[in-house]
């Protein structure tokens, strides 16, 4: 073992190695130094010193370490990233909502008809060509990119000369069975191509992914060249030197230095701060959703012509694309979310510059960043986008050291049980607007993509095809009342087009966007004037259960509880209150999650005399006790 070797193992490891008094200092967890490493430690120490000086040394400068590629090291194991974590757990569906599915990347593009034993043998090149094709995850969590693998056989359909309706039955039962896959990552492959010949001279190809082993960027990487060995078998494809084995263990190898502390310190300064998703109206409760089934709704935005002016506005106004369309967003989301201040996951491609072949290597380099949204405020669109574009840039300067699922985790751990279960389900994806090509031909058509995650449950993605703007929004449609995604859709495809060549819309406030049967809606559950009832709260209630005690009182997912249960809970509750010490003009606390426990609570604190203090179970610690503290 070398001694840039003993390094990178003694990171992957955990270990902290610093110069102290020019000695060298290694801090590590339990376990972790191995007699092995031990021995290789103290035999390259004078080497190693000298490599954690050089990394210290670009740490003063603020330069990022440069990666030395280990060829003898490529086939051995080495850590997931934390998206790649994320996305390996989260699709459990024993302990984490909205589980029991894969992360998934999946297209459909139709093109003039393809050999298959060509296309065969372009699909088993490009497998060849880009390791993580060849990768799995071991059961110790790791993951190894295998040296050889199998012959990759691409399975074709042939449906020519087949009526239409049985044809159309077909491709829907093949997009319905590999979209609702959930690929085993620790047997390779996590992909799957399929062929389907169509009348016409045309063929489908069918591709999925585990976004485990490649992100939304290595997709077009991978589909790039799949085309490239298509229409040139004898194409040029030199080895990788750079493999990304040694991209992770390199990007690992930061954490401890003086960049990734300065990341941490800021997050942790803002955690506290750091609002949740948004509360969108729901027609049933994240976790009653047993297996999630997302919908997609792709539509033209903006053609050719129109894209560009917006793109040459947002330019003029010192804006991008991107910040204008998620402004957008944001605006949407605001309008119908209980909370007007709220966060907003906008995952991104980090691909930091350590070697020159980083931005030609297949594997998941994406990172979750949290964009925090404040719609409380009257400014006009255009200040509202400065706002968040700052916003960003100043997330996304720590996100690339620090990634969004490490600030969850840290709400977890600092939170307790109720920051466990914290997530952030609502997703804003800009990555495609680079636009590009299809594989191929200029004649290809993509005629269907969906994206999809464990934990999420709403993602509007933004992309650029055919220099055209379209929008395509991935949701677990059974989640939201009928309507209301594509109320919001509306909404959002209204100002895109109003910003186009509308200065008025530039300086209009978020309050412009609310729609009028919206607005009338409101106004309606507003409208709640009328002779208030004699009696207090609780002895309604009590005259309800006593006419109907066994109708349902409360409906949630937990199950549902009569109105004779909740008043005999309630009456308990009440006895052992007023034991403790509850009387007229005492406050009792009611720090408990919604549901029907909730609903005991308060009737319970009625009738015991006392009033209740409604409280945030999420609250950190700190705050629910300052709160308590004041209110005595």
């Amino acid at each position: 073992m070398t001694a840039r070797e003993t390094l990178e193992d003694l990171t992957r490891q955990g270990a902290e190695l610093r110069i102290e008094d020019g000695e060298l200092r290694c801090r590590a967890p339990k376990g972790a130094l191995t007699a092995e490493l031990r021995a290789s430690l103290s035999q390259h120490k004078a080497a190693i010193l000298d490599l954690v000086r050089e990394r210290e040394e670009q740490e003063r400068k603020g330069a990022l370490p440069k990666i030395e590629p280990s060829p003898g090291s490529r086939h051995e194991p080495f850590p997931l990233t934390e998206l790649q974590q994320a996305f390996l757990v989260g699709r459990r569906g024993d302990f984490y909502e909205l589980g029991n599915v894969g992360a998934i990347g999946y297209v459909e593009i139709e093109t003039p008809s393809l050999d298959p034993e060509q296309l065969n043998r372009s699909v088993q090149r490009m497998i060849q060509h880009h390791e993580m094709m060849r990768a799995v995850v071991l059961p110790d969590g790791q993951q190894r990119i295998l040296e050889s693998v199998p012959p990759y056989e691409v399975e074709v359909l042939d449906l020519r000369g087949r009526e239409a309706a049985a044809v159309e039955a077909e491709l829907l039962a093949m997009r319905e069975q590999m979209t609702s896959r959930v690929f085993r990552t620790d047997q390779w492959p996590c992909l799957d191509v399929r062929a389907v010949s169509l009348d016409s001279d045309r063929m489908r190809i069918f591709v999925c992914v585990d976004l485990i082993m490649a992100d939304s960027g290595s997709t077009h990487i991978l589909a790039r060249d799949l085309a490239r060995f298509y229409i040139d078998p004898d194409a040029d494809a030199e080895p990788f030197e750079l493999s990304y084995r040694d991209y992770v263990v390199a990007k690992t190898a930061l954490k401890g230095t003086e960049t990734h502390r300065r990341a941490v310190e800021y997050w942790q300064s803002i955690i506290e701060t750091l609002p949740p998703a948004p509360e969108l109206p729901l027609a049933r409760s994240p976790e009653s959703v047993a297996r999630p089934r997302f919908t997609r709704i792709k539509e033209l935005a903006l053609d050719q012509a129109a894209w560009r002016r917006l793109k040459e506005r947002t330019v003029k106004a010192g804006l991008s694309p991107a910040t204008v369309l998620l402004t957008v967003f944001a605006d949407v989301l605001a309008v119908f979310s209980k909370s007007k201040k709220f966060t907003i996951n906008a995952p991104f491609p980090n691909r930091l510059p350590l070697h020159p072949q980083v931005k030609e290597l297949v594997g998941n380099f994406t990172c979750v960043n949290f964009i925090r949204v404040d719609a409380t405020k009257e400014d006009t669109f255009i200040v509202r986008a400065r706002q968040l574009q700052e916003e960003t840039w100043r997330q996304l300067e720590h996100s690339r050291y620090v990634s969004g699922i490490e600030v969850l985790r840290e709400i977890a751990r600092t939170q307790g049980p109720a920051g466990a279960r914290k997530i952030m389900p609502i997703v804003f994806s800009s990555s495609d607007l680079h636009g590009g090509g299809l594989p191929f031909s200029d004649v290809s058509e993509v005629v269907y993509d969906l994206t999809y995650t464990p934990q999420m449950f709403f993602e509007a993605r933004v992309a650029e095809q055919q220099k055209q703007l379209f929008l395509t929004w991935n949701v677990v449609a059974d989640l939201f009342p009928d309507g209301l995604i594509r109320e919001m859709l509306a909404a959002y495809r209204r100002v895109i087009e109003r910003l186009v060549d509308d200065d008025a819309a530039w300086q209009e406030t978020a309050g412009a966007l609310v729609p009028p049967a919206h607005l009338e809606l409101q106004a309606a559950a507003n409208a709640t004037a009328g002779p208030v009832p004699a009696g207090l709260l609780h002895q309604a209630f009590e005259a309800r259960a006593a006419e109907r005690g066994e109708a349902p009182a409360v409906v949630s997912a937990r199950g549902t509880v009569s109105y004779a249960d909740v008043e005999r809970r309630a009456n308990t509750l009440a006895r052992k209150l007023r034991a403790l010490g509850a009387r007229p003009n005492e406050l009792v606390a009611v720090v408990m999650e919604k549901g029907w426990e909730q609903v005991v609570g308060v009737l319970g604190v009625h009738k015991a005399g006392a009033a209740y203090l409604p409280l945030d179970p999420e609250l950190p610690a700190e705050r629910l006790a300052a709160l308590l503290a004041d209110a005595k």
